[in-house]
């Protein structure tokens, strides 16, 4: 994703002459989502269908000469990493500001499927007398927290899952879920 190498192929557009703006967005991936919690990173699902249609139809707007759109998909971004570059060339500022907030607005709401990552905590603790190891896990989910403890001894170990937090089945691998406690 290269933001100028952006702007340098829409300056190349044979009606950049009508050009008097160009806006761009950089969205980057935050440490915490919307409704406050920590997150580690962000996977970006992308209907590509879609994204052509909306940016053939916001082309057509009046005023507009160009818009260009690049998607980090389908990997793995760390907090701080770009996930979206958009530019906007048009002819005056009320055009192009517009064009630009409906485009993104479309494409996050009905283009990108957005997957946050959660932060989680992790401690272990070794006994060589005792050939033991002690893990000890704490993953922040959406409303709640789950804590893993893992005793691992030489021939078997023993894992215990607490979590605090609404019912969820759909999480590392809980058949039943957490209980309200």
């Amino acid at each position: 994703m290269d933001l100028k190498r952006m702007i340098e192929a829409i300056k190349g557009n044979p009606d950049y002459d009508k050009v008097g703006m160009i806006l761009c967005h950089n969205g980057v991936v935050r440490g915490t989502s919307r409704d406050g919690r920590a997150v580690k990173g962000l996977r970006v699902a992308v209907d590509h269908q879609k994204l052509a249609g909306i940016l053939a139809a916001q082309r057509k707007t009046a005023g507009i000469v160009d818009i260009s759109v690049e998607i980090a998909a389908d990997r793995d971004l760390a907090v701080g990493d770009d996930v979206m570059l958009l530019a906007v060339a048009g002819d005056i500022r009320e055009n192009v500001i517009a064009v630009l907030t409906d485009t993104l607005n479309l494409i996050k709401s009905t283009v990108t499927k957005k997957t946050n990552s959660a932060k989680e905590t992790k401690f272990e603790a070794r006994n060589p007398k005792l050939e033991t190891i002690s893990e000890f896990q704490i993953l922040k989910i959406p409303n709640g927290i789950i804590i893993f403890h893992r005793y691992r001894f030489k021939f078997w170990s023993l894992d215990i899952r607490v979590c605090f937090g609404p019912p969820r089945r759909d999480l590392l691998g809980l058949k039943h879920g957490c209980s309200n406690l």
